[in-house]
């Protein structure tokens, strides 16, 4: 969902919001001040897209707070 402030000096802004989900098993990717911590593979993609976003949005959007609920665990084998 999109909510947009329609009155006062903020008038204009958006931010993108999803209802809060039921489930207790909500992991944090990033926070408002924080983000690039991850070690895993589901963490360091959602650093890397967040990353990905501000540079080729020419540094004008920044994605925060990016979270999310584990639906399949699938250990994928990784070649180095």
């Amino acid at each position: 969902m999109l909510v947009t402030v329609t009155k006062g000096p903020a008038t204009g802004l958006a931010w993108i919001a999803d209802p809060l989900l039921p489930s207790s098993d909500i992991r944090k990717f990033s926070g408002t001040n924080e983000a690039g911590s991850n070690t895993d593979l589901a963490g360091m993609t959602c650093d890397a897209f967040a990353h990905f976003s501000f540079q080729d949005s020419d540094e004008a959007f920044v994605l925060v707070d990016i979270q999310g609920e584990y639906i399949l665990n699938l250990h994928l084998p990784i070649e180095h």
